[in-house]
């Protein structure tokens, strides 16, 4: 019988996070999960649990804090003994315009989205060179392909991990160390709802209604939940996905226009 696979997952307190470990959970993955809510990750790693994961195991995590990043994939390390796949997740940037948004905002945005993902695939390396079948999966967003309106700081951030993930799945692919990224949109997570109250006391509408226009301009017609997502990253860290690497696989329902 083949071992649990060992997991990490980023940023899982809540939205896709939750969903990835969870999903990951139900194949029974041994997980790591951290996040910096100890108490909505506590609740993350019983949901893995009941799912079907042997073991579930939440680590405080501040990913704007390079030793906190440090110490959390030590744990993790610790606990796994080896990382089969690191899923490198982050909460949504801050929002606002150009003139709005001051150093102290987009330095602190900085070190979440992009140096957050630097940190963590270079503390996690030592353990994933440990693994049969290593495996990188950043969760982004279609922002890194094409600007979202409304979503300048996650514009200009998230193209720049996804030219770090394809130039170290170029690097690491000597070594069986598979980087993929995914770019979800119009899923429905509180960060969605959250765009979309704003968007709702612009326009005077409601929360539901400006949720429902967003669910018109897709071509499948509805939002994309978080499980959907979820079972993308879980194929594309198994070895199911073992000559997949490089890429920047859309979860939009065909939001994203471009042919590539």
């Amino acid at each position: 019988m083949a071992e649990p696979a060992r997991v990490v997952v980023t940023a899982a307190s809540a939205g896709l996070g939750r969903a990835i470990a969870t999903e990951f959970g139900a194949r029974g993955a041994r997980l790591v999960v951290g996040a910096r809510s100890v108490g909505e990750l506590e609740e993350t790693a019983r949901l893995a649990r009941a799912a079907g994961a042997p073991a579930a195991t939440a680590v405080r995590l501040d990913l704007t804090q390079a030793a906190s990043i440090d110490a959390f994939i030590g744990a993790a390390t610790d606990e796994l003994g080896a990382i089969d796949a690191l899923v490198v997740n982050t909460g949504g940037p801050a929002t606002g315009g150009f003139e709005e948004l001051d150093d102290e905002t987009w330095q602190r945005a900085f070190d979440l989205v992009v140096m957050s993902a630097i940190r963590v695939v270079r503390a996690g390396l030592p353990a994933l060179r440990r693994s049969p079948n290593p495996a990188v999966v950043h969760v982004l967003s279609t922002s890194a392909r094409e600007p979202t309106p409304g979503l300048l700081v996650s514009n200009t951030l998230r193209p720049a991990v996804a030219g770090l993930a394809k130039t170290l799945a170029d690097t690491f692919a000597p070594e069986g160390i598979r980087v993929n990224c995914v770019l979800p949109a119009a899923v429905r997570t509180g960060r969605v709802e959250e765009i979309a109250a704003r968007a709702a006391e612009r326009a005077g509408t409601t929360v539901e209604a400006e949720l429902e226009r967003r669910a018109g301009s897709i071509p499948l017609r509805r939002l994309g939940i978080p499980a959907e997502l979820a079972r993308t990253v879980v194929f594309l860290a198994s070895p199911d996905a073992g000559y997949i690497t490089g890429t920047a696989l859309p979860v939009d329902g065909g939001t994203s226009r471009g042919i590539t």
